[in-house]
């Protein structure tokens, strides 16, 4: 029998989610301002590179959330404690 060990735990996967969107704000914030059809090559490349990572934040917070509603012991306060 094979031994399934678990890799990411949930706040593996919340640490990632948040340095992901830390990525896409720091794009947002800080590169985008300065992106026009003169800026350099390399700035597009960057700018391209954070948005892409930081894309990847809302399906992991999405998953936790859905995973986080199907382990809990009372959905009701879960859905509540939500707003």
């Amino acid at each position: 029998m094979l031994k399934i060990e678990r890799c990411l735990s949930g706040a593996v996967l919340k640490y990632t989610a948040m340095i992901c969107m830390l990525a896409d704000h720091v794009d947002k914030a800080l590169l985008m301002p300065y992106i026009t059809t003169d800026t350099m090559l390399c700035l597009k490349i960057v700018h391209s590179l954070l948005a892409i990572i930081g894309r990847f934040a809302y399906p992991i917070y999405f998953f936790l959330l859905i995973e986080g509603f199907w382990n809990t012991g009372s959905r009701w306060k879960y859905l509540r404690n939500l707003t």
